[in-house]
């Protein structure tokens, strides 16, 4: 299975569906909801990503699309030994 690593524009693609590249997004995580794929973020884009969403759409629906985004994308670890 391919591990792809999704930056925060990707995120805020598919979450704040931001055209005009809503439709790549959510195809490429409907991919990973299908299990064809690994999608991998860091820790500092979820926040920056959720700090965005929130100022955008409010932060009750950015939690409600983030505990749903949650389950499809692994977060990585960043200790001082893996980098």
């Amino acid at each position: 299975m391919n591990k792809v690593f999704v930056d925060s524009d990707v995120i805020l693609d598919l979450l704040a569906q931001r055209i005009p590249h809503f439709h790549f997004s959510a195809l490429l995580f409907t991919f990973a909801d299908m299990k064809k794929l690994e999608l991998y973020t860091s820790p500092t884009v979820f926040c920056n990503v959720l700090y965005i969403l929130r100022k955008q759409i409010g932060i009750e629906k950015a939690k409600a699309a983030f505990r749903k985004f949650r389950l499809i994308v692994n977060i990585t670890d960043t200790s001082e030994k893996k980098i």
